[in-house]
């Protein structure tokens, strides 16, 4: 959902470029983007419903990896959490620099992120954040914090509050997640130091009393 996310239109161009790595040319990559702004370009693998399931090898992930890289400066990829259980899923976040870990407090979402963080546990040359989606009020999830962490075996770094007015309101289509809602903004700047190492100046308004 990442074309309702950022407003934009998305296409089949990743499955193409993967599917063919071979054509991978600066012309290729640039037709191929989405341009979300002036820095970043987005990559979208859309299929019709009806489409033959698609994946990728990996010798072809590692090659548009490389292109990427190559032609810009950050490379970020959003990795279902089902293409972990394969061996192209796990090597793309394994020889990330950074990986984020997105856990729900659901039993199958916490099982599922304990078996990765354990897999990645000798990676000490990259750095694992794990960010808790709230996806249920506190009174209304038998879960807590320090259950996930204590399941984990490892700090959460980010906590996600549970806000279903910002998420799903209609205004929020198209926009990013961190405008609109002080506590989300708060977590996302978090997450954002940890990512870059840099302070995320939040902007104050002071004003006098009786203006």
């Amino acid at each position: 959902d990442l074309d309702l996310l950022l407003n934009v239109e998305g296409n089949s161009a990743l499955i193409e470029l993967l599917q063919y790595p071979e054509r991978l040319d600066p012309l290729v990559f640039e037709r191929s983007g989405i341009s979300v702004s002036a820095k970043h370009t987005l990559f979208t693998g859309y299929l019709p419903l009806d489409a033959t399931p698609f994946w990728p090898q990996k010798s072809a992930l590692d090659q548009f990896t490389k292109f990427c890289l190559q032609n810009s400066d950050y490379l970020l990829v959003d990795i279902p959490t089902y293409s972990l259980r394969d061996q192209v899923g796990f090597d793309a976040l394994k020889s990330a620099d950074i990986r984020v870990i997105v856990v729900e407090p659901t039993l199958g979402s916490i099982r599922n992120a304990g078996q990765i963080i354990k897999r990645l546990q000798n990676q000490a040359d990259s750095q694992t954040l794990v960010v808790l989606n709230h996806t249920k009020s506190d009174s209304g999830s038998m879960i807590s914090v320090n259950d996930v962490k204590k399941s984990l075996g490892v700090p959460v770094d980010v906590l996600i509050p549970f806000s279903p007015n910002h998420f799903l309101s209609k205004s929020s289509l198209g926009q990013p997640a961190h405008k609109g809602n002080r506590k989300v903004k708060v977590a996302f700047n978090a997450l954002v130091e940890l990512i870059t190492g840099e302070s995320q100046q939040s902007s104050r308004r002071f004003w006098k009393r009786g203006a």
